[in-house]
């Protein structure tokens, strides 16, 4: 699956009516899936404890899932911030 395949999959998901796009609870879920991809990786620090990237993965799924939907909402192209990112970063590299 392509990134591009993703997104238009992603928008085709309903979100709840927040009264304001979806934008509240698109941020919302994005900052809690966040924290919850934190979550697994502090828990693997416990003693006899192991990173379960399966998790990680599943985390990191929803975390794409919100963000794409986000911008969506936003009427932002992810690709666009894709690509802008990508020109930041290598910017900062080149320096």
């Amino acid at each position: 699956m392509t990134f591009d395949d993703y997104a238009r999959w992603a928008a085709s998901v309903p979100v709840p009516d927040d009264g304001h796009d979806g934008v509240l609870y698109l941020a919302l879920a994005l900052t809690g899936e966040a924290g919850e991809v934190c979550e697994v990786l502090k828990k693997s620090l416990r003693p006899g404890r192991s990173l379960d990237t399966e998790r990680v993965a599943d985390e990191l799924g929803d975390v794409l899932w919100s963000w794409v939907r986000l911008c969506r909402a936003l009427d932002i192209d992810p690709a666009d911030v894709l690509a802008q990112s990508r020109a930041k970063i290598d910017e900062k590299r080149a320096r």
